[in-house]
């Protein structure tokens, strides 16, 4: 690896095409007011770009309708794909964009937490939810010390009076919350984070105006992985299906997935009046050719190969531009270096790695994500021969993918 200044993150490559997919966007924003619950659902095969299509959704609240609230979330990192930790991302997200208060998800989600770890004591080091002020905190020493359940009553009733009312608003029996089992708090989850979240719409003086909030979900099919032959199809999802979406009225879903969802008619037929579905298709050869040529790639023999053997997906084109990045570096890159097939063009690539990219490679595809601390103490660990300092050469590929999270996570 060449000594010598880098970047994280090299030039952004240029969206193309989707046209249809935003105007479906745009309208959907128009029509959300009108709908009790209002879910809009891409599906496209693996590499489509789906997520980039999800980020530029996401730009257009930024830019257009800054007043809209939005959040979203990545099922490709595993941990979210359990209704506990799912919902304390989103919070987190919220929370820190909007200053959103979670009184209700946070004391049930608590309790929930201690009856699922009764010999581990919440602490800070290890229980995500104790940083939430003075308030939660009283309530979490109760829960260390298995205080009775009036004890947290008396806590929410010499609490603010704007916490004190809300409690009254929601009518939430603490007792038998605390009587449950943490598999019976588990599918009141979403019902209590809708209840903040909905709250916080109502009081928030932005979003009275419009009451218009967005929550955007990725990689919607990680929620099957490994459990296909577990269970009923239908019940890996049931919890955002039948519980977190209908408690959540006004707040409009946009969901990527691979494969159409099968909501109508196998689980409900009241949903087709609140499912749009869209597939996002390959790219046409004009928009491949103007993405190939924003990228430097400008010979007409290599552009056709490439475009040719991706057919259209973004994923495979991109692939291809990392190996003319690569090829170039060395000397003048020809056609006869881009693959026919779309397994070709994978095979091409790899070919185009040292040994050392790939051992590196081969250590970092088990964890499901990292970061920067945890890349090199994996470099050093397995001893890959990659270089421990040289993380921001190899999160430079297209399929390394940036989560945003508070610690700038990456995954591939």
């Amino acid at each position: 690896m060449p000594i010598g200044p880098t970047t994280y993150f090299g030039k952004d490559r240029v969206f193309v095409d989707r046209e249809v997919c935003i105007q479906t966007f745009r309208e959907n924003i128009q029509n959300s007011g009108n709908l009790e619950y209002n879910v809009l659902f891409y599906h496209g095969i693996a590499g489509i770009g789906k997520s980039k299509l999800q980020k530029e959704l996401q730009k257009i609240l930024d830019d257009e309708y800054p007043e809209i609230l939005w959040a979203a979330i990545d099922l490709n990192t595993k941990t979210y794909r359990e209704v506990g930790t799912f919902l304390i991302a989103l919070r987190n997200k919220i929370q820190e964009k909007y200053k959103a208060k979670f009184y209700l998800f946070n004391i049930a989600h608590a309790i929930y937490w201690k009856k699922l770890h009764p010999e581990i004591p919440l602490l800070e080091e290890n229980y995500p939810v104790i940083k939430e002020g003075k308030f939660v905190s009283k309530i979490i020493d109760v829960l260390n010390e298995f205080g009775p359940a009036r004890s947290i009553w008396d806590i929410i009733n010499n609490a603010p009076e704007n916490i004190k009312r809300f409690f009254k608003e929601q009518a939430i029996d603490i007792n038998k919350i605390v009587a449950m089992e943490a598999s019976e708090i588990e599918k009141l989850l979403p019902g209590f984070f809708a209840a903040d979240f909905t709250s916080y719409l109502g009081m928030n003086s932005k979003a009275c105006m419009n009451s218009k909030a967005y929550i955007f979900i990725d990689t919607y099919e990680a929620l099957w992985d490994g459990l296909r032959n577990k269970g009923g199809f239908h019940e890996k999802d049931e919890w955002i299906r039948e519980n977190l979406i209908p408690n959540m009225k006004g707040v409009s879903w946009v969901i990527c997935g691979r494969n159409e969802l099968l909501w109508v008619p196998e689980c409900d037929e009241d949903w087709k009046m609140y499912l749009e579905q869209h597939p996002v298709d390959e790219l046409p050869e004009s928009y491949c050719q103007e993405f190939l040529e924003d990228c430097g790639i400008e010979n007409k023999d290599i552009q056709n190969v490439i475009i040719k053997a991706s057919e259209g997906v973004p994923y495979y084109l991109n692939l291809s531009v990392d190996t003319y990045e690569k090829i170039s570096k060395k000397r003048q890159p020809v056609s006869e270096d881009f693959g026919k097939t779309q397994k070709e063009i994978f095979n091409t690539f790899v070919k185009y790695l040292n040994d050392n990219e790939i051992r590196a490679l081969k250590v970092l595809s088990v964890p499901n994500s990292w970061d920067r601390a945890l890349f090199e103490i994996l470099m050093r660990k397995f001893d890959s021969g990659y270089p421990a300092g040289a993380f921001s050469e190899l999160i430079k590929f297209s399929f390394i993918k940036k989560i945003l999270m508070e610690n700038a996570l990456f995954t591939s």
